[in-house]
């Protein structure tokens, strides 16, 4: 499923999925009003938008939740340009890269009981 949509301060979105049991929504927009066209996340629940975006972030970009509401995803560190994988609850940000490498991690969904999926660049 996706669908598109322009909110009333001209920020283009799009939906990417996924949906919980809850209905509650995570997807990502890029934010035409910022002039690096910056991609944000977003989740939605009960009506209630509420954007995800790492302060140190170039772009943050959601890929999963689970029917705990544990976002994951990653996002791009604006000095480093390394790619951190994260997961995101109540407002807060967990950073979780592999320590196997120096490089990018990437987390792309979260089960029920939290096991994390996502890959890492070993250079």
């Amino acid at each position: 499923m996706a669908m598109s949509f322009r909110s009333s301060n001209h920020r283009a979105a799009r939906l990417v999925t996924p949906i919980n049991k809850q209905g509650h929504i995570v997807g990502r927009y890029i934010d035409v009003d910022d002039p690096n066209y910056t991609v944000r996340s977003y989740f939605l629940s009960n009506g209630v938008f509420e954007e995800i975006h790492h302060a140190d972030s170039l772009g943050t970009y959601v890929s999963g939740i689970n029917d705990k509401d544990e976002i994951v995803g990653n996002f791009i560190h604006r000095t480093t340009l390394r790619r951190h994988g994260f997961i995101w609850q109540n407002g807060e940000f967990t950073i979780i890269d592999d320590p196997e490498t120096t490089y990018d991690t990437a987390l792309f969904d979260i089960n029920k009981k939290g096991d994390i999926v996502g890959n890492s660049d070993v250079g």
